[in-house]
């Protein structure tokens, strides 16, 4: 299953598409825009273009870096789409990343997986590890790896155990919004 996650219009829309095993995510894509190092002549003389051209590469890339929040629980900003993510076993949240955050918050949560036409909640534990701008939750039956960067949150699942029954692979998900509405369908979730 593929998902994009869109902002128009005070409007976050979700369209699905489905693949075997995996649930990709990715919130809205826009451009950052590049810093142009000064000239020459106005760096200190031990101080290159390409050195400061790295450094300035570095701190961009670290904005999108998911940090632990001593709680149990990871965090990261998207400075290029104005959100800020919050990472638990189960899934993710999204808000603004501004003074504005307290109006809305859409979460996504994992519930199970299944061949069958139900599921039975999976009460799993996930242990979760981040390295820079990518966050792996890991448990017996499933991997969830996230990934931050300035084209948005990719969010991915890898089953790692087939479950039983005969119809086609199901990938169970709990779809919230605070300050806003969830429409879902088959094939889209939109969060207004």
């Amino acid at each position: 299953m593929a998902l994009l996650i869109t902002q128009e219009k005070g409007k976050m829309t979700t369209r699905s598409n489905i693949l075997a095993m995996l649930l990709f995510l990715l919130v809205a894509v826009r451009a950052t825009a590049q810093v142009q190092p000064p000239p020459q002549s106005q760096l200190p003389d031990d101080v290159s273009i390409s050195w400061w051209q790295q450094v300035q590469k570095n701190i961009r890339e670290s904005e999108y870096h998911i940090r632990p929040k001593g709680d149990g629980s990871f965090s990261s900003p998207n400075r290029a789409q104005n959100l800020r993510f919050t990472y638990s076993e189960r899934g993710f949240s999204a808000t603004r990343r501004d003074s504005l955050a307290h109006l809305w918050k859409a979460e996504f949560a994992y519930i199970g997986i299944s061949k069958q036409e139900s599921v039975e909640r999976d009460e799993s534990r996930f242990e979760l590890n981040a390295d820079a701008n990518t966050l792996v939750a890991t448990s017996e039956g499933l991997l969830m790896r996230y990934r931050n960067d300035e084209k948005g949150m990719r969010q991915d699942f890898i089953v790692k155990r087939k479950p039983s029954g005969k119809e086609r692979l199901r990938l169970w998900l709990d779809a919230k919004m605070t300050g806003g509405k969830v429409a879902v369908k088959p094939e889209a979730v939109s969060f207004v």
